[in-house]
């Protein structure tokens, strides 16, 4: 499961079959990808059964209630032609026509994009469009792809016909040159003796944050040395500044380029400053 300031990328269920078929009935939705319009629930609890299950397959879910509005995954070797490497595949993305226009689809394209890159160690990412889906050509260039080649006259099978097709690509060092560091200072660290002594088995904590401490993520990951465990609370939001986004919660920080997030450790909870660098990090 993946997770972003929006949404909750997840597998596939086949409960999810009575929202995908919802939206995957809308001729304005799988056409313009190369699918056609899905005509009955049992065709779509087909689709998720045996293409919507594949592994690095997800649900694309808005986490206010976890129900599906869309798909994206990762197409590896042996299920695209655009790559027969193991260490590149190809990136692909659909959304129901409602949640059009938000930048959803730009968000969960750049959390499997750090998926790709960093927990799967994939050396570039391929992802195409057809001729006139301007809404795809858009995505591809706000997550960082560079077009690559146009080719006529390339199959669509599921609607038999023949159309243009456009192909972009995005490395590994294009994708880590355009990332930020972010840097995350404990401005605040409190603690809660009364409620310690209460309630709290006298373990060993791992955390030895103090106040004032500053680490500097880059790549998005965990720097070394912060807490695991507030390194669940911030990720999130880490990641979204490291990949240049940001103004979070409709003006929250006075910087849109930072956030303000606590730990959740409820005796000693640490607040952190996230700032974002003001340019993508350089790489070696």
């Amino acid at each position: 499961m993946l997770t972003t300031k929006r949404m909750i990328l997840r597998p596939f269920r086949m409960s999810d079959a009575e929202d995908i078929f919802r939206w995957a009935q809308d001729p304005e939705v799988g056409p313009p990808a190369g699918w056609a319009p899905h005509k009955s629930i049992d065709e779509t609890r087909s689709v998720i059964r045996n293409i919507l299950s594949r592994q690095e397959t997800y649900a694309l879910c808005l986490k206010e209630d976890g129900r599906a509005i869309g798909a994206a995954g990762l197409h590896m070797s042996g299920h695209t032609d655009l790559t027969d490497r193991d260490d590149e595949c190809e990136l692909g993305y659909w959304l129901a026509r409602p949640f059009w226009g938000q930048g959803l689809v730009p968000e969960a394209a750049r959390a499997l994009l750090r998926r790709c890159f960093v927990d799967l160690g994939m050396r570039r990412v391929w992802c195409g469009y057809y001729d006139g889906n301007e809404k795809s050509r858009r995505v591809q260039e706000k997550v960082g792809f560079v077009y690559q080649w146009t080719t006529e006259n390339v199959d669509v099978p599921a609607l038999h016909e023949k159309r243009r097709g456009h192909v972009s690509c995005l490395t590994r060092e294009q994708w880590l040159a355009g990332q930020r560091d972010v840097r995350i200072t404990a401005v605040r660290k409190t603690e809660y003796p009364d409620l310690m002594k209460r309630f709290e088995n006298p373990i060993e904590h791992a955390c030895g944050v103090s106040e004032g401490d500053v680490f500097v993520s880059k790549g998005g990951q965990r720097p070394e040395g912060f807490c695991e465990s507030a390194w669940d609370s911030v990720a999130p939001f880490v990641r979204e500044l490291a990949d240049g986004g940001g103004d979070f919660f409709d003006g929250w920080m006075k910087d849109p380029h930072s956030a303000m997030i606590s730990c959740n450790d409820g005796f000693r909870p640490v607040s952190f400053l996230l700032e974002a660098a003001e340019q993508a990090a350089e790489t070696e």
